[in-house]
């Protein structure tokens, strides 16, 4: 009998993690599979990674001593970081991790093409004309100022584009804009 009770008093102590935790939502839902790495403060290639289980825990179970941080990640949230963690055997820490909910706006990015130019015939501005152009249902026409010059802004594609004076149309093409930016001078009239 006294070997038993011996050998009870001798067996290893259940083995704990270094570090261990949850990981929750700033709403107190556990994250599983939230992503938790602890890195070293003084050695930033010691670094472990784990994920957490169905009820959002996550454990290191060896670590060596140091100062560490500690962060978590997961889809549609924040990802938290927590330093320094002091790990010092055999103490064991326990650090929960609370994520922020990510907020995503979506927000129209609007493409803009900025013609800009001007027109000159035989060395002189062209003034007093129109510009337009035209790519159904968008139609954009400007006035050239005395010294002949003009600006629209349009989206990319491709346009008929025209210009006309008192006497009519005086010139007519066809015009692409393929991308975003500034095009100038896309009007020469011969």
């Amino acid at each position: 009998m006294l070997v038993l009770i011996a050998a009870s008093l001798c067996s290893p102590l259940e083995a704990q993690p270094a570090v261990r935790g949850q990981v929750r939502s700033e709403l107190r839902q556990e994250l599983a599979g939230a992503i938790v790495t602890v890195q070293s403060l003084s050695s930033p290639q010691l670094r472990f990674s784990t994920k957490t289980d169905n009820a959002g825990n996550y454990s290191f179970q060896e670590l060596p001593d140091g100062d560490f941080s500690l962060g978590a990640t997961a889809d549609g949230y924040i990802g938290t970081t927590y330093s320094p963690i002091k790990v010092r055997y055999p103490s064991r820490e326990s650090q929960d991790l609370v994520l922020p909910i990510a907020i995503y706006q979506t927000q129209t990015i609007e493409i803009d093409v900025s013609i800009i130019g001007t027109l000159v015939v035989e060395g002189k501005p062209y003034r007093r004309s129109t510009v337009c152009v035209l790519r159904e249902p968008v139609k954009r026409c400007v006035e050239t100022t005395g010294y002949g010059q003009y600006s629209l802004t349009i989206e990319p594609g491709v346009y008929r584009a025209w210009v006309s004076n008192n006497d009519g149309i005086v010139w007519t093409s066809s015009l692409e804009f393929p991308r975003s930016g500034t095009y100038r001078d896309p009007i020469r009239i011969r």
